[in-house]
């Protein structure tokens, strides 16, 4: 069976999209896309959020969601455009992350396509694709493509391509930790071991 969730103008802090906290569904053939998760303080994915959780994701495509904090208070964020993960470990396969964005007006923003805390999803064939964090200058926004914080995520068969932070800096991949990265295609971000077969553009 086929689905679309497509709530446009639904505004929640977290997870407009799909909300999934202890549970973990199998999704498949699913689109979410134009979801908007906003607030005065906290907003995180607006796609998908996901809190210790483990949801099976194949054939899916996230879209144009927008994670949106308008607040100027410092300690504010705006993480995880497409999908925002807390102690969880999604599988993904054959998943498209593109066109979201992480917008935060004079604070930080991170992750327009994907936002790791504490979690070690695993991605297999996914593409994540002109995806953007922006916040209120270029030293708040990071990793337009995906944050790792304290995360160890596993990356097999994957694109980067075209994430982007304030404004049009190229920006696939931040992260605080090492973690797995094996035959894919990046626009700049490398592991630096020639064994892992990542094309570097």
């Amino acid at each position: 069976a086929n689905m679309m969730v497509n709530a446009k103008e639904v505004y929640s802090t977290y997870g407009s999209g799909i909300h999934n906290i202890s549970s973990s569904p199998a999704i498949k053939n699913v689109t979410v896309t134009g979801n908007t998760a906003t607030t005065s303080s906290y907003a995180y994915g607006a796609g998908v959020y996901n809190a210790s959780s483990n949801p099976v994701l194949t054939y899916v495509t996230i879209s144009s969601n927008t994670a949106f904090s308008s607040s100027n208070y410092s300690g504010s964020y705006a993480h995880g455009g497409g999908m925002y993960n807390f102690s969880s470990g999604p599988v993904l396969t054959n998943v498209m992350i593109s066109g979201n964005r992480a917008y935060a007006y004079s604070i930080n923003a991170g992750g327009g396509g994907i936002y790791n805390f504490s979690s070690h999803p695993v991605l297999t064939n996914v593409t994540i694709a002109n995806n953007k964090a922006n916040g209120g200058t270029l030293a708040d926004s990071i990793g337009g493509g995906i944050v790792n914080s304290g995360s160890s995520p596993k990356i097999y068969n994957s694109i980067f391509w075209g994430n982007t932070k304030y404004n049009s800096t190229s920006s696939d991949i931040a992260t605080s930790l090492t973690f797995t990265l094996k035959n894919s295609i990046t626009q700049g971000y490398t592991t630096g071991v020639a064994a892992d077969n990542n094309l570097v553009n």
